[in-house]
Formats: structure tokens, sequence, C-alpha cells
């Protein structure tokens, strides 16, 4: 439909060396109002699950590249 959700994510480092995500979501934007106006009155009915899904796919990808930096990490450590 033409519009764009934007999404940031935040990182900020725990004390007990973890680190919180924080994730932020912009309002919708789009050149065509009614798809706008369309997009945002139907985001609570079907964003909440469909957000979920995304975050939890992108939380697992960021795991996989966490765990293969902390992995590089060691290696480097070892050499």
């Amino acid at each position: 439909m033409g519009t764009v959700a934007r999404q940031t994510a935040e990182f900020t480092p725990l004390d007990n060396s973890g680190t919180h995500l924080s994730l932020r979501s912009a309002k919708v934007e789009s050149a065509n109002r009614i798809a706008q106006g369309f997009v945002r009155f139907m985001m609570p009915f079907v964003a909440a699950k469909k957000l979920a899904e995304t975050q939890r796919a992108s939380k697992a990808a960021l795991e996989r590249l966490v765990a293969a930096d902390v992995a590089a990490a060691g290696q480097q450590t070892a050499a």
C-alpha cells in the first residue's frame, strides 16, 4: 500500500554485562493519505501478532550474530 513503518532499536549496556534492547516504532508514513489512514486504523488489530512474530525473528537473528561474534572473538584470543 506504499506505507512505511520505521522502527529503531537501542542497545543499552547493563551493569551485569548484559544488554537491554529497546524497540521504538514511529507512526506509519505514506504519500497516499488514504492508505496511511487505513494502515494506522488497522495496525492495532493486526500489528500485535505480526509485530511480535517479526520481533521474535529479529531477536533470534541477533542472538545468532552475537554468538558468532563471541565465538570469533574467542578464536582470536586463543590464536
